[in-house]
This record gives C-alpha cells, structure tokens and sequence, in this order.
C-alpha cells in the first residue's frame, strides 16, 4: 500500500491470520473509501497486464 501512496495510518490495522484448518487470510479492518478505491484499481491495472 506504501507503494500506492497510501499513508501507513490508512492501513496500519492490516494484519495477516491463519485459520485453524491452515488457510491464510489478510484481515483488512475498516479502510477509508478512498484508499479501497486506489487498492481495486491497482488490482485491476495488474489483473489487465497479466492478460
């Protein structure tokens, strides 16, 4: 997120978790609507280039 300009304050409460079967998730709290707007468009702009 540093890389997209994000402040750490914005994402400071993103913790990575492991469930009890073993799967790893990424708890993301809340973030401001902003910051999850610049995060799906760099998904998208990486999903785009991967094709």
């Amino acid at each position: 997120m540093a890389a997209l300009g994000v402040p750490e304050s914005a994402w400071s409460g993103v913790r990575p978790t492991v469930t009890y079967n073993g799967l790893a998730y990424v708890h993301l709290g809340m973030l401001p609507a902003d910051v999850v707007e610049q995060i799906a468009e760099a998904m998208r702009a990486t999903r785009a280039s991967a094709h």
